[in-house]
């Protein structure tokens, strides 16, 4: 297991991110400083590709990768229960919740980054707690010189933030989900999880 402390700033098809291995908790401990969060707070893991996240979870059969990539497309981050858990996950990472949330993008940078950093990375809006997630490179830049300059900042022109935070869908189980947080395509995320408690 590859350990980095290196903390990142990038762009997500949502909003401009801020952090770094999952397995670090120096880069958990000062991301929350940055941010001015709780030092409870849990963070959402991001991943490269689905091979990825099926490495790490014991995900039901119908979540295969045809179904991820529909519900990553619609700007989503699942949280799935702590025993779905094939590998070990910092407990630093989820606070006191029992879920673990996580979601990945199909982009360049964030291959690098999580390449860079040999592990899936820990990821949260880039912000200081309680003020809007930063959606612009301009504002991500300022930042970064002012709060972050220990961080390495990830260009991409491809990517452009929707300026969007995601929805948030919880799984208790197979079959029974519900949203803690509604993104733009909540209804189309609802009509694509319908049938799991028809």
């Amino acid at each position: 297991m590859i350990k980095s402390d290196k903390i990142y700033i990038y762009p997500t098809d949502t909003v401009w991110g801020i952090g770094g291995s999952i397995y670090s908790k120096n880069v958990y401990e000062h991301v929350l400083k940055i941010k001015h969060s709780s030092p409870d707070k849990p963070l959402s893991i991001l991943f490269s590709d689905v091979s990825m996240i099926k490495k790490y979870f014991r995900l039901p059969v119908f979540m295969e990768r045809n179904w991820l990539d529909r519900i990553f497309s619609l700007e989503a981050t699942l949280a799935v229960p702590k025993n779905w858990c094939k590998m070990k996950i910092p407990d630093w990472v989820t606070g006191n919740s029992d879920f673990i949330a996580f979601r990945y993008l199909k982009f360049d940078s964030i291959k690098r980054i999580v390449s860079e950093t040999g592990a899936p990375v820990t990821t949260t809006s880039l912000n200081i707690t309680g003020e809007r997630p930063i959606v612009d490179e301009a504002s991500a830049k300022s930042f970064h010189e002012r709060y972050a300059k220990d961080a390495k900042f990830i260009e991409d022109g491809n990517v452009i933030p929707s300026g969007r935070s995601s929805t948030i869908v919880i799984f208790h189980s197979e079959s029974e989900f519900k949203f803690v947080r509604e993104g733009k395509f909540k209804e189309e995320i609802n009509e694509y999880l319908r049938v799991l408690s028809a």
